[in-house]
């Protein structure tokens, strides 16, 4: 199958109703890291379906704008990763494809509460409200059959399986154990931003 990547939402509903094989779905906000590489790889040996790993950086995500300016941007590495370690396909959509000036259609959904203000969600206000909204509009445009998830991210792995059983949702959660550095620490797109010091406190 010839490597593709799709930037317009137009062009990954077409490339969809286009696929003859089911698709995995490996969600990313770039700056691939080895927890992202077992992700991709680990869909890659699971089944033959395709996988596609989306590139999205989501403002909703960030409640300081200073963060998400600051959040590392290394696409076209991301690229060579993704297709060196089994995707057969990359979306990278802009801003305005995800979320389209003045469309009603398009729902900005809440995590529940019960599971989201406890633990991270105290500190990072609406982060898992962002979280929900653009997982469920990926799900909704690619209509994948498996979503590949990691457990570092524990709290957004139940908040994001609660949301399936929530929304009916026909895709089925894979989740994979922490991939860790040398030095213990998991990695993660934050953690370049951290120094030795910093690690070993």
């Amino acid at each position: 199958m010839k490597k593709v990547i799709i930037r317009k939402t137009e062009e990954i509903e077409n490339w969809r109703r286009n696929t003859k094989s089911e698709i995995n779905l490996i969600p990313t906000m770039g700056n691939l890291h080895d927890g992202h590489i077992k992700l991709i790889s680990t869909a890659k040996n699971d089944n033959s379906n395709i996988n596609l790993v989306s590139i999205f950086i989501n403002p909703l995500q960030f409640d300081n704008k200073l963060d998400l300016e600051n959040y590392p941007k290394t696409i076209d590495n991301d690229i060579k990763i993704s297709f060196s370690n089994g995707a057969d396909a990359i979306f990278i959509p802009s801003n305005e494809d995800i979320y389209p000036p003045n469309n009603k259609n398009i729902k900005f959904l809440k995590a529940p509460k019960e599971l989201s203000s406890t633990l991270c969600g105290l500190n990072r206000v609406g982060h898992f409200d962002g979280v929900c909204t653009v997982v469920y509009r990926l799900l909704n445009l690619i209509k994948p059959k498996n979503l590949y998830l990691g457990e570092k991210d524990w709290q957004q792995l139940l908040i994001l399986k609660n949301l399936v059983i929530r929304k009916k949702l026909n895709v089925s959660i894979k989740s994979i154990p922490t991939q860790r550095d040398f030095d213990g620490i998991p990695f993660s797109s934050r953690n370049v931003h951290l120094s030795k010091k910093t690690k070993e406190n």
